[in-house]
């Protein structure tokens, strides 16, 4: 697992899952935009980015395809499909997406797609939530446990849903909750004394032995650091040197 630390002095901080990730398919992956919606892509194609990993549901979650409801606590994956293409005519496009994990279904109209919106990423603007399902004719197909097919005609602005996967009984693994020096989801820490350490809360414990933290700069070079807390979900990640100015990238093994 990763845990990105940017230092301007700057500690930004991620967890990189190896789990519930669009891998595949006629989809163009992309990260998660600042904005999406309200013709803010207008390209004829076919774009898909993951939004919000391996959520314990606090409430029910209802799809459209098909229609049934995610019970809350399922542990689910969030992944957001889009069509904005240029124009006003109405532009067809048929596309498929592949995914790591199994589809548990697809939402596509307008008032559950809002009501979903916790799953989507904080930094993202979904914009028209007033416009942004499917109409008649288009369709979301699930035509195997990972693969969704598209078949959508769309002109602003645009067409959009979520996709919902689950691990089943795959343990995801040890999640990051938070980190300090705090700072927001890749926002920046700024302290001209540098940073000595890092402190990473995950939502269970770790076990390791020697050599558990890497660190590289951006530029690839590696710094030194002892890594405590084996046994606790609580890591201490102490460095050899003051880190300055720079982006940091830090692996844990568990």
């Amino acid at each position: 697992m990763k845990v990105l630390v940017t230092c301007l002095l700057v500690l930004v901080c991620c967890v990189h899952s190896v789990r519930g990730a669009i891998v595949g398919g006629s989809v163009t992956i992309i990260s998660p935009p600042a904005n999406v919606g309200d013709d803010n892509q207008d390209i004829r194609e076919l774009f898909g980015f993951n939004e919000r990993q391996f959520v314990l549901l606090e409430t029910d979650l209802r799809l459209n395809v098909p229609n049934i409801t995610i019970p809350a606590g399922t542990v689910v994956s969030s992944h957001y499909i889009f069509y904005d293409p240029p124009g006003s005519s109405v532009l067809r496009i048929e596309g498929d997406a592949v995914f790591d994990s199994a589809v548990v279904g697809v939402i596509t109209s307008t008032t559950r797609l809002n009501n979903s919106d916790f799953l989507g990423v904080p930094t993202t603007n979904y914009l028209r939530p007033s416009a942004r399902g499917y109409e008649a004719g288009d369709t979301a197909t699930i035509t195997d446990p990972n693969r969704v097919a598209f078949d959508l005609g769309a002109s602003s602005p645009g067409d959009y849903a979520r996709v919902i996967t689950t691990l089943g009984d795959v343990d995801p693994g040890p999640q990051f909750i938070m980190r300090t020096p705090q700072v927001t989801t890749d926002g920046v820490h700024t302290n001209p004394a540098g940073i000595q350490s890092v402190r990473v809360l995950f939502s269970e414990p770790l076990s390791f032995g020697t050599n558990v933290a890497s660190i590289k700069r951006e530029s690839g070079q590696n710094v030194g650091a002892n890594a405590t807390g084996s046994g606790s979900s609580q890591v201490l990640v102490t460095f050899d040197d003051v880190l300055y100015g720079d982006k940091f990238t830090i692996t844990l093994n568990d």
